[in-house]
């Protein structure tokens, strides 16, 4: 089966694109590489197990027949979308637009959107697909929209769209440069500094390890049960930066301190339900915090 990957050279694309080869797909990897990275699926073009296109979301050259399209490409970044508004919101927006009226087009009945959970802006309740969406970034208000494409695409075209929502996640490959906390540590021991928490390390965050946002991408794949389905990703606990950082303390192999200062310190409590997406999808997140710092510090 041909599933068309947009975004397949970045952080979570490469991991999905070599897990799709793994279960026999044919990945096509659409990407303008601004983000992503060619060496990161170098291998699998050089092997012939999956093809890969450098096109731009926004104006598409001319794409091979598939059955799925799986649409990871956007500038998932907050601090851009603060400084280049339109920009970002030309791709999220219109980038996803187009790949929806490819799907119509090419008469591609399967569409999978990453959205995100910045929708859900400063929510600081638990959260369930349901909660208000009140995004309070241009970035969040970008996927926002995505969601409502897909839904509309849904409703008019008949084309089945599944949206995730993905909390926090992290793993190999990840770019300290999109404000994720955890390379942004990786990062400064790397260099032999300390990590720098922002506030007073109280704020909380679902961690979820990107194998475990590739397996429900995976199983979401086999899902036609309906036409449209919005799911959050995450584990369902939340662990504040404080918590995060005597992990890496706990598995570093020197004494590290964390150095406080005042700055954005962003939404002061975020945790996620994920009682829809394990009923559903039959989705049990594997891998554990411990677990995937630990093989981060090892290759750092």
């Amino acid at each position: 089966m041909n599933i068309i990957v947009t975004g397949g050279a970045g952080f979570l694309g490469s991991h999905l694109v070599q897990s799709l080869i793994d279960k026999n797909y044919f990945p096509i990897i659409v990407d303008n590489l601004t983000t992503g990275n060619y060496t990161y699926i170098k291998k699998f073009i050089d092997s012939g197990k999956a093809k890969f296109i450098k096109s731009d979301i926004r104006n598409l050259k001319k794409l091979p027949s598939a059955t799925v399209v799986i649409h990871l490409g956007a500038i998932a970044s907050i601090s851009e979308s603060i400084k280049n508004p339109t920009y970002v919101n030309d791709v999220n927006v219109n980038g996803t637009l187009n790949m929806l009226e490819f799907c119509r087009v090419q008469k591609i009945k399967k569409f999978i959107f990453i959205s995100s959970a910045a929708v859900f802006g400063e929510n600081e309740k638990k959260l369930s697909e349901s909660s208000i969406t009140t995004p309070s970034t241009v970035y969040g208000v970008t996927k926002l929209v995505g969601e409502n494409y897909c839904r509309i695409y849904s409703n008019l075209f008949g084309i089945k769209c599944i949206v995730f929502r993905p909390f926090n996640i992290f793993g190999k490959r990840q770019n300290a440069e999109y404000a994720a906390v955890i390379p942004k540590f990786l990062s400064r021991l790397k260099d032999n500094k300390s990590p720098i928490i922002y506030g007073n390390g109280t704020q909380t965050r679902d961690f979820i390890h990107v194998s475990d946002v590739v397996q429900a991408i995976i199983l979401a794949l086999k899902y036609n049960k309906s036409n449209f389905e919005i799911f959050n990703l995450g584990t369902g606990k939340s662990l504040s930066i404080n918590h995060l950082f005597k992990i890496f303390q706990s598995l570093s192999s020197h004494q590290i301190r964390a150095i406080y200062k005042k700055g954005p310190s962003g939404v002061p409590k975020s945790s996620t339900s994920i009682y829809k997406i394990k009923k559903l999808l039959k989705f049990t997140p594997k891998k554990a915090i411990t677990d995937g710092i630990f093989e981060l510090l090892s290759e750092n």
